[in-house]
């Protein structure tokens, strides 16, 4: 046989070792990945300063690898205060489940049988054993130390659900001065931090208060009353602001974790209403 005569077997028996050794050597690498982010994971989630997302892998795969070995570590370590604790774990644990969310993450594995999860809140709950309202909770915690470092002494549960609402709805500023009036009562606490929502708690202008109003008194020779229809507009522009407000990115967000069906649906209705409004809001009379 000449020597460059190569059966069939020949062939087919070295492409199978050729792919034996690829497969050993991406086990091989796997495995040594797998060792180096549970090191960095249980680092970053024990230490004192928050969580180092770039410390974390590139890869979406691996990176939801990482970021859950934070969570179980953050999960197992109770060193210090209880205060330091439930700090520790929001800056680590809670900021590495805000992750997961935030990039989707979740969507990189499969149940134990096979299916994908539903939702942020199907992973949260049969991967963690999370029910909604601690996931909320803790990213609810995650986002008051994001946009309010100065809250970062106060993040206990009661402060943590009467000031969120306030950041999502107000924005940072507002929920930043009701914090400050609640650090002048001293111990910063839930009840501190409603009393200072309460008091930064304006009526709300529309700002067409003033000679354009209409009087609903009878007009001079007339026998009918005016109707105030510059009264209907405010009401309008009330219950506008009312929509806008209840519609925030959070509560988005939210509605389609909880189902994204039906949240997809609700939006779109939504979305139709407001084109409605738009248009009727650009009618000018000629």
């Amino acid at each position: 046989m000449n020597k460059f005569d190569v059966s069939w077997d020949d062939v087919v028996d070295s492409d199978a070792a050729a792919d034996t050794l690829v497969k050993s050597e991406e086990k091989a690498a796997s495995e040594r990945s797998a060792t180096i982010i549970r090191q960095v994971s249980s680092q970053l989630a024990k230490a004192d300063t928050a969580l180092d997302l770039a410390a974390l892998p590139a890869h979406r795969g691996q990176r939801l690898h990482a970021l859950e070995d934070v969570l179980r570590t953050a999960e197992e370590t109770h060193e210090g205060t209880v205060r330091e604790a439930k700090r520790r774990f929001i800056v680590t644990g809670g900021l590495a489940l805000h992750t997961i969310r935030a990039e989707d993450l979740w969507q990189e594995k499969n149940a134990a049988d096979g299916s994908p999860y539903r939702s942020f809140l199907d992973y949260a709950a049969r991967v963690w054993g999370y029910q909604k309202s601690a996931v909320y909770l803790l990213l609810d915690a995650v986002q008051i130390w994001q946009e309010l470092p100065e809250a970062d002494a106060h993040l206990n549960t009661s402060v943590v659900k009467q000031l969120a609402p306030a950041l999502r709805e107000y924005g940072a500023d507002h929920a930043r001065r009701a914090l400050s009036r609640a650090q002048q009562e001293g111990d910063v606490t839930g009840a501190a931090v409603t009393r200072a929502l309460a008091d930064l708690r304006k009526p709300e202008k529309t700002g067409l208060e003033g000679s354009s109003e209409i009087s609903e008194d009878p007009q001079e020779g007339s026998s009918e009353t005016t109707h105030d229809y510059v009264a209907d507009l405010k009401i309008a522009l009330k219950a506008q602001r009312a929509v806008w407000s209840s519609l925030s990115p959070e509560t988005i967000r939210r509605a389609m974790d909880q189902d994204p069906e039906a949240a997809g649906a609700l939006l779109g209705a939504i979305e139709v209403q407001a084109g409605r409004a738009r248009k009727r809001a650009r009618y000018r009379p000629r």
